[in-house]
């Protein structure tokens, strides 16, 4: 339909003179009512134009600060967000910052629930992880907050947990567990806890628990672990007072390994047996030799190389060398309890070997120990 003025059919409409709001109803031609704008669909020249004439602006909607959002009539202004202050906001009317200022009680509301969650996250990451990021968080971002002072005595309990936990089951467990504690101590700042201290328990708590972890799998049967945890332990435990049963435990270990039934049950503490045997070990093969023994007592010996020996064509052969006497060669004399023994023979160039001799104090022993192409020879003569 035709209008004056030149207004488009979908233009300004009214039913007679100007309202006194905004009214997105009919309006008289041309006319505009007090204080209000058109939300109307475009004629020339007009304001607020839904969809665009000549000169006017785009369809939009007008924010708190007053200015019409335009979305592209010609000549009219691009579409943006504007906050009240006139800040850039996100493309959702969201701004990007907001101060303290306008914030006001609210800036700090969250403080306490983060500190709760770090504090929560981190406990609950001990012995896991030495990963200590959620508890130096909550130290650096939080020093004065309760959970802050709450996390040295979380870091000790959870210290004397694991070691009640040595005594279980899993001792092997628990000192994996001990040593994370004890790097995460390590990781928090400086001053905000007694980590000095904190170290000193869990480090404390490893030795007793790397012993334990030792005992625990060589009773479980895991004999080359058991070899080397407590190998370790006597390295790293020098003074430690169970250092020479942890050797002793970790000879039969190795034993074990090789031949099981020497794992039956631990070594003996204190030697045992009756009567006292005599016997000679002797290096008749290369390179350097170390027998290790289990029985009645427990031990270790190494022999020298044999610079003039050579691998054995045969068995038979060594055993006649050994006959022949074993003065040239390298050897030790040793005097042990009488009873049953399980013997290994390791020497770099070969594969280890295991056998088992009883004891016996009506006869003296000579252990020969020379190499074959196919194995390592034991001879007791």
């Amino acid at each position: 339909m035709e209008q004056p003025n030149g207004d488009a059919a979908a233009g300004r409409y009214a039913g007679s003179g100007g309202g006194t709001g905004r009214d997105p109803g009919e309006r008289d031609p041309g006319g505009r009512g007090l204080g209000g704008r058109d939300v109307a669909a475009g004629g020339a020249g007009g304001r607020d134009l839904a969809a665009g004439g000549v000169g006017g602006r785009g369809v939009g909607g007008q924010d708190v600060g007053g200015q019409d959002l335009a979305a592209g009539g010609a000549g009219g202004r691009a579409a943006e967000n504007r906050t009240a202050g006139g800040e850039d906001a996100h493309p959702g009317g969201v701004p990007a910052t907001y101060g303290k200022d306008r914030l006001g009680a609210l800036a700090a509301w969250p403080d306490d629930r983060l500190a709760t969650s770090l504090y929560e996250c981190g406990v609950a990451g001990l012995g896991r992880t030495a990963d200590a990021d959620a508890l130096g968080t909550l130290l650096r971002t939080f020093p004065d907050s309760r959970q802050a002072g709450e996390v040295g005595p979380a870091l000790r309990a959870a210290v004397t947990s694991r070691e009640a936990a040595l005594k279980g089951s899993a001792p092997c467990t628990a000192v994996d567990e001990l040593r994370a504690i004890g790097a995460t101590a390590d990781a928090l700042p400086a001053g905000k806890v007694d980590g000095e201290a904190l170290r000193g328990s869990a480090d404390r708590a490893v030795r007793r628990g790397v012993y334990a972890c030792g005992v625990d799998e060589f009773e479980d049967g895991r004999f080359t672990e058991a070899a080397e945890t407590l190998n370790g332990f006597a390295e790293d435990y020098p003074a430690d007072k169970r250092h020479d049963r942890a050797e002793d435990i970790a000879v039969a270990a190795e034993i074990a390994a090789e031949r099981p039934s020497a794992g039956r049950r631990l070594p003996p503490s204190r030697p045992g047996g009756s009567g006292e045997v005599e016997l000679v070990l002797a290096n008749l093969g290369p390179g350097e030799l170390e027998v290790l023994y289990i029985g009645p007592t427990t031990g270790a010996v190494e022999l020298k190389a044999c610079a003039s020996c050579r691998t054995c064509p045969t068995r038979s052969a060594g055993d006649k060398a050994c006959r022949a006497g074993t003065s040239k060669y390298p050897r030790t004399t040793l005097r042990l309890p009488a009873g049953d023994y399980h013997f290994l023979y390791k020497r770099a160039t070969v594969r280890n070997r295991a056998d088992g001799a009883t004891l016996s104090t009506a006869y003296r022993y000579t252990d020969c120990s020379f190499v074959t192409r196919g194995t390592a020879g034991l001879g007791l003569t």
